[in-house]
């Protein structure tokens, strides 16, 4: 539309057209109308409201305006997918106890069929060379031990030919000799052989009794639990007996250069005439407990045992000494030590 009011249409050429993609056809019965249709139709009927749309496009952008377009790639879209997947924890991330149970149970399943594998190559390796083995023996080592084992014999059966040769050049004085000694030799070793047996000289030999029980006409045993000691199975009236004071040195230790004990004694005895003898014999009963209890130190008189220990002494030596009886008990009665 001019300035005039007069209306001017100009067909555009094909050379005045912008240069673009094709316009897109649509079916006649799709029920659509293309953008270029709509723009004709529109210039067609009211070319006043054509011109007014065509001045709003701004003019320094033209018939060259571009419109970008953003297309979506369908695999972006996917792989952005796949992270967002991964970054979830799975169920065996959440509980990890679990998933260490699990290695320790599936880990050795899946070395399996590696090791049967490893195995079947070892054993496989194995029977090659046990075989491989084999057969060089049988074929190489086993002849030429074989001939080694020969020429060894022959070496040896040539040297006692020739000792043999050796021995039969030698004069028949010396070879006599030699005989009558290996004669002598083998007749000695025979009779000491034959005389160890017992065949010649049983009296060397007699069969000693070792136990009567091998010569008893029966053999009982008896219980030990059951068995009583000699005293107790006859038991007799206890009879105590006062024996003298008797004064001694002790042996010396660090300490204690002389020390001194003094000890008065009861002993009980098991009968009257043991009594008797001891009172007998008290002076030389004393004299050998006197000879024991010099052999103590002072620590060892006052220790946590002593008295135990001078009353086993004293025990001891006058039941060695007695003739009859023995004694069952001592007692003290006096004990002063001086350090």
């Amino acid at each position: 539309m001019t300035e005039d009011g007069e209306n001017n249409t100009t067909e555009s050429s094909p050379e005045n057209q912008p240069e673009g993609p094709p316009a897109e056809t649509l079916p006649a019965d799709s029920g659509m109308i293309s953008l270029e249709d709509l723009d004709r139709f529109l210039e067609e009927d009211d070319p006043d409201f054509a011109m007014s749309l065509s001045e709003i496009v701004p003019e320094e952008l033209g018939e060259d305006v571009e419109i970008d377009s953003l297309d979506l790639d369908e695999k972006s879209l996917d792989e952005d997918d796949e992270e967002e997947k991964e970054k979830k924890p799975g169920l065996l991330e959440r509980y990890p106890k679990v998933q260490e149970n699990l290695n320790k149970v599936t880990k050795p399943i899946k070395a399996l069929p590696g090791k049967a594998s490893s195995l079947a190559l070892q054993a496989k390796n194995t029977g090659f060379d046990l075989v491989q083995l084999t057969w060089k023996f049988l074929k190489t080592d086993l002849p030429e031990r074989i001939k080694h084992a020969f020429s060894q014999a022959k070496t040896f059966f040539a040297w006692v030919k020739g000792r043999i040769q050796y021995f039969w050049a030698k004069p028949r004085l010396e070879k006599t000799l030699y005989f009558s000694a290996a004669f002598f030799i083998l007749g000695f070793v025979t009779l000491i052989a034959f005389n160890l047996e017992g065949r010649w000289l049983p009296g060397l030999f007699d069969d000693y009794v070792q136990s009567f029980g091998e010569v008893a006409d029966r053999v009982e045993e008896f219980d030990e639990s059951k068995w009583k000691k000699l005293d107790a199975a006859f038991p007799q009236p206890t009879f105590t007996v006062l024996l003298e004071k008797i004064v001694l040195n002790l042996q010396r230790s660090p300490g204690h250069r002389n020390p001194m004990g003094a000890f008065k004694f009861y002993v009980s005895v098991d009968s009257q005439e043991t009594a008797v003898e001891v009172k007998d014999r008290e002076t030389e009963i004393l004299d050998y407990v006197q000879r024991a209890l010099e052999e103590l130190s002072y620590e060892e008189v006052n220790g946590a045992g002593g008295r135990t220990q001078i009353k086993s002494l004293v025990r001891a030596e006058i039941n060695r000494v007695l003739n009859q009886g023995r004694v069952q008990d001592v007692f003290i009665e006096t004990m002063i030590t001086k350090p």
